[in-house]
């Protein structure tokens, strides 16, 4: 079954589809050498019933989801402050979480894992529980609490690819309407290699590698600012997105997975019932407490939505066009391909991942360099002081 799965058109992403529905347990999902989750077969386990591959998205062309142009769209914000602070943008997750509780739902969200350093799927059953799941993690999670996640009823979070997997799954077993599955806007995964990297800095500052509290988007000034902050027996670490390998690199581009590269999912198609983003673009760019793009894509999603709404447990603010939202997120194909394949067996094969990031800075574009320059010299300027240059200046 490996070989099968390996002659697959795009490459694994993880997303844990088929480790649920394994009857043996045969399938894991485990880090490959280039650092991201992906399904590993024990052939010594295999039955070859071919489950996996029926339900691997991989080999399914024929998915078809609902276009995002003609989702509902809302601008929204939970009405709970507290909510919105500890969230990355509007809090609508938060709130869409309780909701599920309310409703007798489990809710199946992404934790960071402080003792192994890593994000992962994690199932509530309680609105305490729910609390760990607050705030973005630009980390791919391990999903195979998946397999427990899809024997009753819940709401499910994740990214498009792991929300396209679970809608097979469900789809294949005639469940799909027992699940409310919620995904978010995706940039793509990094390699676990450049987040060890960002931990071996941290933990220079802290002390330590077994951190306290971690949070992915600090609102450390606003919620368009990325910063992430660890505290450890009091000392804190805030990694901005000026100043910080992690973020510097990420938004390159260069050490996302090759399956982020060939997403069929992460774009203008949504097998899910609500997908969630931040409300980026002009029309709250003076905003500073953060605001949720929430796209109901099914009518279960619509009635959620509306019941929050009606409950005030949300604010709604003015939308815009679903088309004028939708160019603020990225939907469109990465660059550099042919370097990004050169860069990731660089990755592979070299221990040293700072020696990758010289490299594939050399390849880059002139534009792209200096991009990347003018970026480090804003550093300089103190956080406060940039945070009000970018309110004023719009830069």
């Amino acid at each position: 079954m490996n070989n099968i799965l390996d002659k697959a058109e795009y490459t694994c992403s993880g997303c844990g589809a088929c480790h649920a529905v394994c009857p043996v347990k045969a399938i894991k999902l485990k880090k490959d050498d280039y650092g991201f989750f992906v399904a590993d077969i024990d052939e010594n386990r295999c039955i070859s019933c071919g489950l996996c591959k029926t339900v691997c998205t991989r080999y399914d062309q024929s998915l078809n989801g609902v276009n995002l142009l003609n989702g509902g769209l809302y601008a929204l914000r939970s009405s709970d402050q507290p909510t919105v602070k500890n969230c990355s943008s509007g809090g609508i997750a938060s709130e869409l979480a309780e909701y599920g509780i309310s409703k007798g739902y489990k809710v199946t969200g992404v934790c960071y894992d402080l003792e192994n350093n890593i994000a992962c799927h994690k199932t509530a059953s309680t609105v305490e529980e729910i609390k760990e799941f607050a705030g973005s993690k630009y980390l791919q999670s391990n999903s195979q609490i998946f397999r427990e996640a899809i024997k009753e009823k819940g709401f499910i979070f994740g990214t498009p690819c792991q929300i396209a997997g679970l809608h097979k799954v469900l789809s294949e077993w005639r469940k799909r309407n027992d699940f409310i599955l919620i995904e978010i806007f995706c940039h793509g995964v990094p390699s676990y290699k450049l987040w060890d990297e960002e931990l071996k800095l941290i933990s220079k500052k802290l002390g330590s590698n077994q951190f306290d509290s971690l949070q992915f988007r600090y609102k450390k000034y606003d919620w368009h600012m990325y910063c992430i902050k660890t505290e450890k027996n009091g000392k804190i670490y805030y990694g901005e997105r000026e100043k910080d390998l992690f973020w510097q690199v990420y938004f390159e581009d260069m050490l996302l997975s090759e399956a982020c590269y060939n997403c069929r999912f992460r774009k203008e198609n949504s097998y899910a019932d609500i997908r969630l983003g931040d409300y980026w673009g002009r029309k709250y760019s003076d905003d500073s407490k953060g605001v949720s793009a929430v796209f109901c894509m099914t009518e279960n999603g619509r009635k959620i939505i509306g019941d929050l709404i009606h409950n005030d447990k949300v604010i709604e603010l003015e939308k815009t066009s679903n088309e004028e939202m939708l160019q603020y997120q990225n939907m469109k194909g990465y660059q550099h391909g042919e370097l990004h394949k050169e860069v990731l067996e660089r990755l592979k094969n070299c221990d040293d991942i700072n020696k990758v990031i010289e490299y594939y800075h050399s390849k880059l574009p002139v534009k792209r360099k200096i991009k990347g320059i003018l970026l480090k010299l804003s550093s300089i300027i103190p956080g406060s002081l940039r945070y009000t240059i970018k309110k004023n200046i719009k830069i």
